[in-house]
């Protein structure tokens, strides 16, 4: 798969939240597994087949309170060439 995308030039988004303990406060599998290794193994299989990605976080409670620490994580030890952010809009009211 990963050798295919990377032939054919496609750009993937990676939903990733932070570092493992955050990552895998929300990001669990039907079973409530967390899915940390799974995600990391894919971008694994992105980069080693030169697939460009970006990466999806959704900003929440646990790490909009660090966004330093944050960006480091996702651009240095991810490699993330590009990042999205999606904020959570808690709503008010009913």
């Amino acid at each position: 798969m990963g050798e295919f995308l990377g032939k054919e030039k496609f750009l993937i988004g990676v939903s990733i939240d932070g570092p493992e303990d955050i990552h895998n406060r929300y990001r669990v599998g039907r079973g409530g597994e967390p899915t940390w290794d799974k995600v990391m193994a894919g971008i694994e299989v992105l980069k080693k087949h030169n697939v460009e990605f970006n990466t999806l976080t959704v900003l929440h409670k646990h790490n909009a309170d660090h966004p330093k620490e944050l960006y480091q994580f996702l651009t240095r030890e991810v490699g993330s060439p590009f990042l999205q952010f999606i904020p959570i809009v808690e709503r008010v009211g009913p």
